[in-house]
């Protein structure tokens, strides 16, 4: 990569944090993804919280419990057979917030580093493909053309606006968009596509379906391309490729599938 490559990204990197200087309250409230990520920390797959006594008794009646629900910040979770489940999805806290949980000793992660971490992460990869897609078809490309691209791809989304207004509801999102850009980048044309790369494609398929379900339309429009791409070339080894395509992405949704049915 040419030095005005970094650059560019380390500019954007730098302008996405400076964002960070206008959220109120820095040190983050007790949110849905930290409280799932204490749970799995402490070998548990429900919210270690006891349910709101109405909601037991009268679940319907939500102005019975409704103050009550504010107070402990209880919205946006479900309550199955006693207990309060977060039905989010558990992508995020098993990539981002449980490994922060871990290394620090039980602290929380602030939702405005996962939505950094996953937006710069997008840009990463999205810079990374246009380097790509430059060196193949645009390789007598100008620097200034280049530079102006990159600093395009950095200012033309909404993580710098999303930074400050962090919410589980981002943080998901962008933790999907995250994983699908980086499934584009893997599989993306290249004089060869090889089966580490067609695994870390797939592995990133499964965790882009997995962060949101939303996403399945497009993981299996990226994956059914690169399966008939394979096929047309009729490598030696096409049953390995294929394979490499789809394993492990079927074994990240059927590991998600084991983890829902546990609960």
């Amino acid at each position: 990569m040419k030095p005005r490559f970094w650059i560019v990204l380390l500019a954007a990197g730098l302008f996405y944090v400076s964002t960070m200087a206008r959220v109120s309250g820095y040190e983050k409230e007790h949110n849905r993804y930290n409280r799932l990520a204490a749970a799995l920390a402490a070998k548990r797959l429900d919210i270690p919280v006891e349910p709101i006594p109405a909601m037991l008794t009268d679940p319907y009646n939500f102005a019975l419990y409704k103050d009550e629900i504010n107070r402990q910040k209880l919205d946006d979770l479900s309550v199955y057979k006693g207990k309060i489940f977060s039905y989010f999805s558990v992508v995020p806290v098993l990539v981002l917030y449980l490994p922060y949980r871990l290394v620090t000793g039980g602290r929380d992660l602030p939702e405005q580093i996962a939505v950094f971490v996953f937006g710069f992460g997008i840009l990463v990869w999205a810079a990374l493909l246009w380097a790509r897609l430059r060196d193949r078809y645009f390789p007598e490309a100008p620097a200034w053309m280049d530079a102006a691209a990159l600093g395009f791809l950095s200012l033309s989304n909404l993580v710098p606006f999303l930074i400050p207004n962090a919410s589980v509801y981002i943080v998901a999102i962008l933790s999907g968009l995250f994983f699908l850009t980086g499934a584009i980048y893997f599989l993306s044309p290249a004089p060869e596509i090889s089966v580490p790369r067609l695994e870390l494609g797939s592995l990133f398929l499964g965790l882009a379906a997995a962060s949101r379900p939303n996403m399945i339309p497009l993981v299996l429009l990226l994956g059914s391309l690169t399966a008939y791409r394979l096929v047309r070339r009729a490598p030696a080894d096409l049953l390995r490729r294929l394979a490499g395509l789809s394993v492990p992405c079927f074994a990240c949704l059927g590991m998600v599938g084991v983890y829902n049915y546990a609960r």
